[in-house]
């Protein structure tokens, strides 16, 4: 006998691209409609319109983007736009009269679970509790303990979650690696991706085309605590025995994240008034990690965080472009990255940055091993069909409870 469908609100703060949003449109894209039919309530931006594109119903919660304050001291300005936008949440949901919720940011979480709702709620958590503080804090716990599920996107998030939880009886919790398409044949950059590439911000931009330029590249969204700064200081140590390697830094700024644009701009003049400068390279955004490098023969990635990342997506890309890496061993990189085998796992500073990416720079044969290793061992445990197949059980398990 078949099922009836079952409506799912996949709720999330940003219309934009970062890697929650990456991640969530993988699995709207692949969902089974014969189980679950998505709609989506976001801002308006690049994620959006790629959902939208693909058939997926749309509804605008433009509103997300007026609240700034989400960890620490909440603002006065960001008690009028929550009260604003729980009323129009509180909307959505009774007009579209949904079997779940499915929030996936953390301002979604807050509002979605601010109160115990009659719709099953489940929260996908990219984010370590524990970084939260003040009034956040004991408001964000608070809508935690409302949910009637928690998936957390790494075993390092359900560890803090069950501490910042005091390992509280009667939450659901689990965890659900993310998934990553690992495609066939990369390596070289393909013609649709090399006219990107030609938005690079620096006059001496990135060749188009496999090359032997060699590069060390930093990616993501311009923010403080992607180590971007710790990422300059430690090239700055070792560009004296590189002198044939560029450090390119990728990413642009996200408007939407408080201080970004600043920071954006006090890196670019921290790069500037480098002794080294003329082999840094500002390349702004980018779409895939395919613009930035060509192959582990002439590339090495760095993921420098200074804060616990969840479960960095870009270090998936980057072991799906077959690039070594080098990463911070904060939060849940180490469930990517196996320290000596598939890259090197080391603490977010300058000296030991440095040194990784020296003695990977050094060693070509050592470059394509760890590259081809993260390769395998990334495609197997990281599978998207998996992933998907998780969450739809996940999701069918939450509304069944009810």
């Amino acid at each position: 006998m078949n099922q009836p469908v079952k409506k799912v609100l996949f709720v999330n703060q940003a219309g934009r691209f970062g890697g929650a949003e990456k991640v969530l449109l993988d699995l709207l894209l692949r969902l089974d409609r014969s189980r679950i039919a998505p709609v989506l309530v976001s801002p308006a931006g690049a994620m959006q319109q790629e959902a939208v594109a693909a058939g997926i119903p749309w509804v605008e919660a433009q509103e997300f983007e007026r609240m700034d304050t989400t960890r620490g001291k909440v603002s006065g300005r960001d008690i009028g736009q929550s009260v604003r936008l729980y009323r129009r949440l509180g909307a959505v949901i009774k007009e579209q009269q949904p079997d779940l919720v499915y929030s996936n940011s953390v301002k979604a979480h807050l509002l979605i679970n601010l109160v115990r709702r009659k719709v099953p709620t489940l929260i996908r958590l990219h984010d370590f509790p524990g970084s939260f503080s003040g009034m956040a804090r004991r408001v964000f716990r608070y809508a935690l303990r409302n949910a009637d599920h928690i998936s957390c996107v790494s075993q390092s998030v359900e560890s803090d979650l069950r501490a910042f939880m005091n390992n509280a009886d009667g939450t659901n919790v689990s965890y659900e690696h993310n998934g990553y398409e690992m495609k066939a044949g990369v390596g070289l950059v393909s013609a649709a991706v090399q006219e990107l590439a030609a938005g690079a911000e620096s006059g001496q931009g990135i060749e188009r085309q496999h090359t032997s330029t060699k590069r060390i590249i930093i990616a993501g969204w311009l923010l403080a605590w992607k180590g971007f700064d710790v990422f300059v200081e430690a090239m700055e140590r070792i560009a004296g025995q590189l002198p044939d390697w560029q450090f390119v830094i990728a990413g642009a700024a996200a408007a939407d994240a408080q201080g970004s644009v600043a920071y954006a701009e006090q890196l670019r003049a921290r790069v500037a008034q480098s002794p080294f400068a003329q082999q840094f390279v500002m390349y702004g955004g980018y779409k895939a990690l395919q613009e930035l490098a060509c192959c582990a023969a002439h590339s090495i990635f760095v993921h420098a965080s200074i804060r616990p990342d969840p479960l960095p997506t870009v270090l998936l890309e980057a072991s799906g472009a077959k690039l070594p890496i080098v990463c911070s061993n904060l939060g849940g990189s180490s469930e990517i990255i196996r320290h000596g085998r598939s890259g090197l796992v080391v603490p977010p500073t300058a000296e030991a940055l440095a040194e990784s990416v020296l003695k990977l720079a050094q060693n070509e044969a050592l470059r394509i091993e760890m590259a081809e290793q993260a390769y395998t061992s990334c495609g197997e445990r990281f599978r998207m069909q998996g992933y998907v197949g998780q969450m739809t059980d996940r999701m069918m398990a939450t509304m069944e409870r009810e």
